[in-house]
């Protein structure tokens, strides 16, 4: 009796994924049934495209397979994550650093790509922060990682997941090679709304004004602003929603001139702080920080001010 399909089985479970959405394309209804319930085998290149499927590295479905004690492979990950989110959050090179150290380790012992894309990810982030949000030394980092998702055939919860960690390095000119690509590949891939790791449609429109915003082409602002007006957002998923208001009303003030249409960026501003949300807060003051510079610039005195008497 195999292991291998009940071990699927638990992780397509866990994460609340259809049966169909893992073997449609690989096995018929009947042979996956029998697969889950151990009887069966599969090949290794269909049991990879199942694992692609459900955003599960092999480094995870090989502990789980030869009984391996977990705790340390999660650590590593977990930490790797909190650098990364710490860096990030803090716009410092030194947290991508130890966490490209750390990737790169663990891709030594386990040959997976993914932990290898993890180490080039933060080894682009790293240079990004350094070089006040400029790519000077990692270049091919980024190249591999661009290239990965241009050849990839299909894109699966991994390959979205990649996009969106790397959007706000891309230049524009990558961004209107890599989104639209995305863009035609997500409709068809209806496993996203099942899980809750890999990043929605509303998720990557919004990330992808940070390379806009790098580089203040407003031409692409007002393109991409126009696609994420037409998006029907989830509900449950807040902060798309909150940024596409605040990138409306500088977009408003753009080409209005008028101070009161952006006095809804105060309004969800004191919104977080009274919802008790510190990062999501810290993360929209930032970019609007940021458009403010770009877009508002002459606001930025009544806005210091304000700041003084809080």
């Amino acid at each position: 009796m195999s292991k291998i399909g009940p071990i699927i089985k638990e992780f397509r479970t866990n994460k609340g994924i259809e049966t169909r959405q893992v073997y449609e394309g690989i096995m018929s209804r009947a042979n996956y049934f029998r697969f889950e319930k151990g009887t069966i085998d599969t090949s290794a290149e269909n049991l990879m495209e199942m694992l692609r499927r459900l955003n599960i590295m092999i480094g995870e479905f090989a502990n789980v397979y030869v009984g391996m004690d977990e705790s340390v492979s999660a650590k590593t990950t977990a930490k790797i994550v909190q650098l990364m989110n710490n860096g990030t959050i803090h716009q410092r090179a030194t947290p991508f650093i130890e966490a490209a150290r750390l990737a790169e380790h663990s891709y030594a012992q386990t040959h997976y790509f993914g932990d290898h894309n993890t180490a080039l990810i933060a080894s682009v982030f790293a240079d990004y922060y350094a070089h006040d949000k400029r790519i000077v030394n990692s270049q091919p980092q980024l190249a591999q990682l661009t290239g990965f998702l241009k050849e990839a055939e299909t894109w699966y919860g991994y390959e979205v997941t990649l996009l969106f960690n790397i959007l706000p390095v891309l230049t524009v000119k990558q961004l209107t090679i890599l989104l639209p690509t995305y863009l035609k590949r997500v409709n068809k891939l209806v496993q996203f709304e099942a899980g809750n790791t890999i990043p929605t449609r509303g998720d990557m429109l919004q990330q992808a004004f940070e390379p806009v915003i790098n580089e203040q082409n407003i031409e692409v602002y007002r393109r991409l602003l126009a696609d994420f007006n037409k998006e029907e957002l989830q509900e449950r998923y807040m902060y798309p929603r909150l940024m596409r208001t605040i990138f409306n009303a500088f977009l408003n003030y753009t080409d209005s001139h008028d101070p009161t249409t952006l006095k809804c960026v105060d309004t969800l501003l004191d919104m977080l702080k009274t919802l008790d949300m510190p990062i999501y807060r810290e993360q929209t003051a930032l970019e609007i920080q940021r458009l403010r510079a770009w877009l508002a610039p002459e606001t930025l005195s009544h806005v210091q001010k304000k700041s003084a008497k809080v």
